[in-house]
């Protein structure tokens, strides 16, 4: 993490309805692994973020989500960083 900055998950647009730009900021560039989940626990996509990038763009039609408020976590070595 930079020094001084804490670590932020922005998501653009929210809401969303096609695609989702997640980003994450004032953490430092290495393997993080980013999950999106229902508010009941129920894991809808997974993946791992390379080291050289803190950006991910969602499409939510290939996902199948349905409309409703979803949670982002952001882990490195099964330690949550992140999460909202």
């Amino acid at each position: 993490m930079n020094s001084g900055q804490l670590p932020n998950i922005t998501v653009i647009p929210s809401p969303a309805s096609n695609y989702a730009a997640v980003s994450i900021e004032g953490y430092d560039k290495s393997e993080k692994r980013i999950i999106m989940s229902t508010l009941f626990g129920h894991q809808v996509f997974e993946a791992q973020l390379d080291v050289k990038t803190n950006n991910l763009k969602l499409d939510l039609n290939i996902l199948n989500a349905t409309t409703g408020i979803y949670m982002i976590r952001v882990t490195k070595s099964n330690n949550i960083i992140l999460s909202g």
